[in-house]
C-alpha cells in the first residue's frame, strides 16, 4: 500500500472529525443541546450509512469500479460540506426554524461520501486493514487538537469551510497517478481558504441576523404570543422550545436589540448586542443562551438604591461581605454588585476564554470593572478553582451558571458540573464560619433543584439534621427582574434574628415574594424539608408526584442538573431505534445473500456482525464515559476534551499499528486478548473514576495532564487492537467484506453515543464506562466462539468467492 494513500485516509479522518467538532459548536449555539446532539449524531451515522451505499454499490456490479466511487467520495465530501452549510445557515435557519429533522438529514450529506470513501479503502486493501486503520485513528486524534485551533482562530462558520477547503486536497491522493485532478482540487482550496480566513467570507455563510432575515421566526413568536393568551402557557411545537434565547430576541418584534460583536472560540460563540430601550446596558450572550449584563460604569451611581434592591444584591444585605468568589462572572454585574456591597476582595472565575477580550473591547462603555482594586479575574473552570483554592470567602456566587451548560456536546448529553450536591458541599467548604452561598437563576424548577440540593449537602458536609435545614435557606422571587428572578441563599449557620427580620423588610418590597424564609412555618412544598431521614427526600418526592419533574439533587457521575424532566429525551430514543434499525436491516440482506450463495457461511457472517456490532458500541460508552468523567480535569472542559481524544485515538493507532505486525496465526489471540484488556481496563476504570478524578483535581497541572494522557494512550492501546484485528480475519474469509463490517461499526457507534447519554443521565457515566467493559467482554466471547469455529472450518475447502453478494 502506498504511503500517498494512507496520508489521503489520515486527512479524511482528519477532516471527518475536525467538521463534526465544528458543527457540534455551530448548532450547540442556534438549538438546544438535544437537538445539537441530534443533528451530529445522524451526521456520525453517515459514515455507516455511507459504507452500506458503497457495499451495496460494489456488490452489484463490479462495473461501478471502487476507484471511480472513491474519487466521487473525494470530490463530493467538500463540496458536500459546503452546500449544507449554505443551505443549513441561509435557508433552513431563517425559514424553517423549528425543522431540526431537515437539518440532520443535510447533515447526513458529507459523512455519506466520507463513509463510502473509508468502505472502499478498507473492502479494496482488506489485507493492510491494520495500517489503514492506525492512519485513520492519527488523522483522527490529530483532529481532536486541530479542530480546537482552528475554531478559536476561525470560529465555527470559518472552521467549517477550512475543513471544507482541506477536505478539496483529498483527490490528490486519491487518484490513480500522482497529480491527476489537480486543478479542480487546489481551485476549491484555495476559495475554502480565503473565505474562511476572511471575516467578510465567514459572514456569506453565517446565520443572517437582521430584522428581515429573521421575519419567518418573528411570525412564529406572534403565533406563540397569541397561544400564549388563549391558553396560559407555550404550545408544544412552539420556535422557543428548538431555538436559544438570542436568536428568539432578535427576531421579537417589539425588540431592538441588535449584535455590536461576535467573538467565536472553541469554547462557544459569545455575542454582545445592544437594546435601544436600555442604553445603560448591554447584553453578553455565550451560545445564545442568557444573557449576562454589562452595565454602563457611569450608571452605577445615579442607579444605587435601584441596584440594592436587585435579587442579587440580597446577601449584602443579610450580612457584612468582604471577600467574594462570583464562579461565572461574564460581564461584570457580579463584581459591581459586590462593589456596591463593600467587598473589597472579589475573586472573579469565567469559564469563557472571550470574556478578556470582550471585556477589553468595551472598557470604554463599562470602565474597567476587572481593572478595580481588590478584583481578579480568573479564565478556568469554576470547580477547578474551588477545588485549588485556599482561600475562605464570605460569600459564593452563582449568577445566571446555567446558561454555560450546554458544554461539549459532540458525544452525549453533557452540562457542567458547577450545580452537583458535590460541588455544592466544595462551595461550603471553602466559606468562612458565617458564609454563604447564593444561587441565581430565570427558572423556577432550577432554585427548587438548588434548595434540595443545598440541603443534601449541608446534611452531608456540614451534618445539619433534616430537621434544622430550613433555618439555613431562603428562597426570594423578584417578578420583572429577569433572568434574576430566583434567589437562593444557602448560610453555613443558621439565619439570626437580625437577618429574618431584612427578609421581612424584603417581603413588603413590591414585585418581591418571599417563598421560603428561615424560622418561620414553611408553605408547601418547603414544608416537607426534613421530614424524613434525609433532608430533600418528601420535598423531592411532591414535585415528582405533583409537578412530574425530577428536582433532585445531581451528582458529579450524572451532572444534570438543568434538565428537570423525568423522563430520557424522545429525540434520543429516535435516534437509537433509527440506528438500531438501519443495523438489522443491512444485517438481515447481508445475511440473506450469503444463505443464498453457494456455500456462504452466513454463521460467521452474524457473528461478525455482532462482533463489530460490539466494538461500536462499546468503544463509545467507554469513550464518552472517560471523557465525561474527567470533563474538569485540565480547568478547561475543551482542552480535558482534546487531550484525552487525542490520546485515546493516539494509542489506538498504535495498537492497530501492532496489529499490521502480527502474524496471521496469531491474530486470533490478539484480538481477543485485545477484547478482553478493554473490558478490564474499563471495569476497572468504571469502579475507581470517581474517587480518581477528585483526586486528580487536587493534583498540580502537569501531573493532571500526565495523568490524562497516561489513561488515554493506554486505554487506546488495548481498543486499537480489535478493529483491524477482525477486519484482516474478516478478509481471509470474505475478500470484499471490509465495506459491510465498516457499516456496522459505523451505524452502532451512535447506538453506544445515545447509550452512553441515556447511561449518564439515568445511572451515572461511571457505569456507561462499566457497559462499555462488558461489552467487550462480549465480544471477546464472540471472537472465541468464531475462533473455534474457524479452527473447525480448516479441514474444509473455502469459497472465498461464495460471499461476493453480501
Amino acid at each position: 500500500m502506498s504511503k500517498r494513500l494512507l496520508v489521503g485516509v489520515a486527512l479524511l479522518s482528519f477532516c471527518v472529525l475536525a467538521l463534526e467538532v465544528a458543527l457540534t459548536r455551530l448548532f450547540a449555539w442556534v438549538l438546544h443541546n438535544h437537538f445539537a446532539f441530534l443533528a451530529i449524531s445522524l451526521a456520525i451515522c453517515g459514515l455507516g450509512l455511507g459504507a452500506y451505499g458503497a457495499h451495496v454499490l460494489l456488490g452489484r456490479t463490479r462495473a461501478t469500479g471502487p476507484r471511480r466511487i472513491l474519487m466521487v467520495s473525494a470530490y463530493g465530501f467538500p463540496i458536500a460540506t459546503l452546500a449544507s452549510l449554505a443551505i443549513t445557515t441561509r435557508v433552513v435557519m431563517p425559514h424553517f426554524p423549528s425543522a431540526f429533522a431537515l437539518v440532520g438529514a443535510l447533515l447526513l450529506a458529507p459523512f455519506l461520501f466520507a463513509g463510502a470513501a473509508l468502505a472502499v479503502l478498507f473492502r479494496e486493501h482488506s489485507a493492510a486493514a491494520a495500517k489503514l486503520y492506525a492512519a485513520d485513528l492519527l488523522g483522527a486524534a490529530l483532529a481532536a487538537v486541530g479542530a480546537i485551533v482552528l475554531l478559536d482562530a476561525l470560529g465555527g462558520i470559518g472552521a467549517i469551510v477550512f475543513v471544507a477547503g482541506v477536505a478539496a486536497l483529498l483527490p490528490l491522493f486519491f487518484a490513480s497517478r500522482p497529480g491527476a485532478g489537480s486543478i479542480p482540487a487546489v481551485g476549491l482550496a484555495v476559495v475554502c481558504s480565503v473565505l474562511a480566513t476572511m471575516p467578510s467570507g465567514r459572514a456569506i455563510l453565517d446565520v443572517p441576523l437582521t430584522k428581515e432575515s429573521l421575519a419567518p421566526i418573528t411570525e412564529r413568536l406572534v403565533a406563540d404570543e397569541a397561544y400564549i393568551r388563549e391558553h396560559g402557557k407555550l404550545s408544544r411545537d412552539s420556535i422557543q422550545n428548538v431555538l436559544k434565547g438570542l436568536l428568539v430576541t432578535l427576531a421579537d418584534p417589539n425588540s431592538s436589540a441588535h449584535i455590536l460583536h461576535t467573538d467565536w472560540n472553541a469554547f462557544g460563540r459569545t455575542d454582545v448586542t445592544a437594546n435601544d430601550g436600555t442604553p445603560d446596558i448591554l447584553d453578553v450572550w455565550l451560545d445564545g443562551d442568557v444573557p449576562a449584563l454589562m452595565r454602563r460604569g457611569a450608571s452605577v451611581a445615579p442607579h444605587a438604591d435601584e441596584l440594592r434592591r436587585h435579587p442579587a444584591f440580597l446577601p449584602y444585605r443579610l450580612a457584612p461581605v468582604k471577600k467574594v468568589l462570583s464562579l461565572g462572572s461574564g460581564a461584570g454585574f457580579d463584581v459591581v454588585l459586590a462593589k456596591l456591597g463593600g467587598a473589597d476582595t472579589i475573586d472573579a472565575v469565567e469559564i469563557n476564554p472571550a470574556i478578556p477580550r470582550v471585556m477589553d473591547r468595551f472598557r470604554e462603555f463599562h470602565g474597567g470593572v476587572y481593572d478595580q482594586p481588590g478584583v481578579r479575574l480568573h479564565v478556568t473552570d469554576g470547580r477547578s478553582f474551588v477545588k485549588q483554592t485556599t482561600e475562605r470567602y464570605d460569600l459564593v456566587v452563582l449568577s445566571l451558571t446555567q446558561s454555560a451548560t450546554s458544554g461539549y456536546s459532540g458525544t452525549a448529553l453533557m452540562e457542567s458540573y458547577i450545580h452537583t450536591q458535590e460541588a455544592c458541599e466544595e462551595y461550603l467548604r471553602c466559606l468562612g464560619d458565617r458564609g454563604m452561598v447564593m444561587f441565581i437563576g430565570g427558572y423556577s424548577m432550577h432554585a427548587y433543584r438548588w434548595i434540595a440540593t443545598s440541603a443534601a449537602a449541608l446534611e452531608h458536609e456540614m451534618h445539619v439534621s433534616p430537621a434544622e435545614v430550613a433555618r439555613h435557606l431562603l428562597l426570594v422571587e423578584a417578578r420583572g427582574a429577569a433572568p434574576y428572578q430566583y434567589a437562593v441563599v444557602t448560610s453555613r449557620q443558621p439565619f439570626d434574628e437580625a437577618q429574618r427580620r431584612v427578609v421581612a423588610e424584603v417581603a413588603v418590597e413590591p414585585g418581591v415574594i418571599v417563598q421560603l424564609a428561615p424560622g418561620d412555618a414553611s408553605p408547601p412544598p418547603f414544608d416537607r424539608l426534613g421530614l424524613g431521614d434525609a433532608a430533600s427526600g418528601p420535598y423531592v418526592e411532591f414535585f415528582r408526584e405533583q409537578s412530574h419533574v425530577n428536582v433532585a439533587p445531581s451528582c458529579d457521575d450524572s451532572p444534570f442538573f438543568i434538565d428537570v424532566s423525568l423522563k430520557i429525551p424522545t429525540p434520543l430514543w429516535q435516534l437509537l431505534g433509527f440506528a438500531l434499525a438501519v443495523t438489522l436491516l443491512f444485517a438481515g440482506i447481508a445475511l440473506a445473500a450469503t444463505r443464498a450463495a453457494a456455500g456462504g457461511r452466513a454463521g460467521a457472517l452474524a457473528t461478525g456482525t455482532a462482533y463489530f456490532a460490539c466494538l461500536g458500541i462499546g468503544f463509545m460508552l467507554v469513550e464518552v464515559g472517560l471523557i465525561q468523567r474527567l470533563l474538569l480535569l485540565l480547568g478547561r472542559p475543551t482542552h480535558t476534551v482534546a487531550v484525552i481524544l487525542f490520546s485515546m485515538l493516539l494509542g489506538a493507532a498504535i495498537g492497530s499499528a501492532l496489529v499490521d505486525r502480527t502474524p496471521e496465526p496469531a491474530l486470533h489471540r490478539r484480538r481477543i486478548a485485545g477484547c478482553v484488556a478493554v473490558g478490564v481496563i474499563a471495569l476497572s476504570l468504571g469502579l475507581v473514576v470517581s474517587p480518581l478524578a477528585d483526586a486528580l483535581l487536587r493534583a498540580s497541572l502537569a501531573v493532571r495532564v500526565v495523568a490524562a494522557v497516561g489513561i488515554g494512550v493506554s486505554l487506546g492501546a488495548a481498543m486499537g487492537v480489535p478493529f483491524p484485528a477482525g477486519l484482516r480475519l474478516a478478509a481471509r474469509e470474505r475478500a470484499d467484506s471490509g465495506s459491510y463490517l465498516w457499516g456496522v461499526n459505523g451505524v452502532t457507534s451512535v447506538v453506544g453515543s445515545v447509550l452512553a447519554a441515556i447511561a449518564g443521565r439515568t445511572f451515572g457515566f461511571s457505569v456507561a464506562i462499566l457497559l462499555g467493559g462488558g461489552v467487550y467482554l462480549v465480544a471477546a466471547a464472540l471472537a472465541l466462539a468464531e475462533s473455534r469455529g474457524a479452527r473447525s472450518s480448516d479441514t474444509t475447502p473455502r469459497n472465498l468467492s461464495a460471499a461476493r453478494n453480501i
